[in-house]
């Protein structure tokens, strides 16, 4: 018989359309390894007008380069601070903006940071009454997708001045951008509902010397924008 472990995380972020919850349930297997399933709590637009209407700024422009990582879990008591227990990696890009279509950027070249991975934690104990046994591990964010840089991209973006001496855009909403290729749309998701179905069953960790297997459920979606010109576009989120 199979012995479930749940975990419940809440994690303070001040980047809060990001999620505040992570759900985890864990399962040890026959083999020594250990099952784990993440859920994970985030808004989905389903359609380009809640996309536009959720973003406080949406531009187009072009990532000129890669910056640095940092935690965007912060301190509950002190976002100026990271948090010390929890690690959510955001990868910041510097982002050049050539047209705005919606919002009042506060500059034409901004820092979008993007959430690309977490560190997660398992109990390897093997009853209960034993005492916990934690172990970490970082496991990439499945809906992380790495900008090309020097590619044109449509973000839907949030703006966020909170942190002293770091002014940073996220993501709005999942999804939040469109890359643009010889002037054709690409929407930019890992939940469309055909990469999900192409995406592996679960993702296998070695933590510690132990085996672990790590799925996300994801919440699928269709390809709401597909391909069209860019002006075709422009022209709906005007309307």
């Amino acid at each position: 018989m199979m012995k479930y472990k749940y975990t419940i995380i809440i994690v303070s972020l001040c980047l809060i359309a990001f999620g505040i919850g992570i759900f985890s349930r864990q399962q040890k297997t026959d083999n020594s390894g250990y099952k784990q399933v993440i859920h994970s709590d985030y808004d989905v637009a389903y359609n380009l007008e809640q996309l536009k209407e959720v973003s406080d700024i949406i531009v187009k422009g072009k990532y000129v380069e890669f910056i640095d990582t940092w935690n965007m879990s912060r301190d509950p008591i002190n976002i100026q601070k990271e948090d010390s227990e929890y690690y959510i990696e955001g990868k910041n890009y510097r982002f050049q903006i050539e047209e705005v279509i919606k919002g009042n950027p506060e500059s034409d070249s901004i820092i979008v940071s993007i959430e690309s991975a977490t560190r997660n934690s398992i109990d390897f104990r093997e009853n209960d009454n034993d005492q916990p046994d934690i172990h970490h591990y970082m496991y990439t964010n499945p809906r992380f997708i790495e900008p090309d840089i020097g590619n044109e991209y449509v973000l839907f973006l949030d703006y966020n001045n909170s942190i002293e001496n770091f002014d940073y855009y996220y993501g709005a909403i999942e999804p939040f951008s469109i890359k643009i290729e010889n002037n054709k749309t690409i929407l930019q998701s890992n939940l469309i509902t055909d990469k999900i179905r192409k995406q592996k069953e679960s993702t296998a960790i070695n933590v510690d010397g132990v085996e672990v297997n790590v799925k996300e459920e994801l919440v699928p979606l269709d390809d709401f924008i597909g391909e069209m010109d860019y002006d075709q576009l422009k022209n709906m989120l005007f309307n």
